[in-house]
């Protein structure tokens, strides 16, 4: 099953959900905290109208990134709606983003996360496919059309790929 592009934070997020794996890219020079909530409590709806539960992720986020103050409110969301283990690939070669994911797996400690270099998005794929099985070859094709659409949208927003 898959569903998407949903567009979150005006356009500057672009959200599928394939076989149960969430991908996630952003563009944006900066996220508020209502935006976060309003794109959490979205993939939420979206995924219960479709009776699927996430079990993995993939994030790309240029520009801005989710604050100390929305990965607060990502774990506070975790636990109040019992999300089960998530399996989660950062593509990032931001340092600070490194971090900011290491701050999040001490938060919600049901979650599995490792970084990927963006360009190596076949192996963050490959990873997640040691979790559980999905269309690899869709959800590549997902992640490039977001970085596309993005692209076209948001060019003044650099990227990091």
């Amino acid at each position: 099953m898959s569903i998407g592009p949903h567009a979150f934070l005006n356009g500057r997020l672009q959200w599928f959900l394939i076989d149960g794996l969430s991908l996630s890219i952003c563009r944006a020079h900066a996220i508020t905290d209502e935006e976060w909530t309003h794109y959490l409590e979205g993939i939420m709806q979206l995924t219960r109208d479709q009776a699927a539960t996430p079990w993995g992720s993939v994030a790309h986020f240029a520009g801005a990134y989710p604050s100390s103050a929305q990965r607060r409110i990502t774990a506070d969301f975790v636990k109040k709606n019992a999300l089960p283990k998530l399996h989660v690939a950062l593509l990032t070669d931001s340092r600070t983003l490194l971090g900011a994911l290491t701050a999040l797996a001490w938060l919600v400690p049901s979650m599995n996360a490792r970084a990927f270099p963006p360009l190596d998005i076949d192996l963050a794929l490959q990873w997640l496919g040691t979790v559980k099985p999905f269309d690899r070859a869709l959800a590549k094709a997902c992640v490039e059309k977001a970085w596309r659409i993005l692209d076209a949208s948001f060019p003044e927003v650099a990227r990091a790929r």
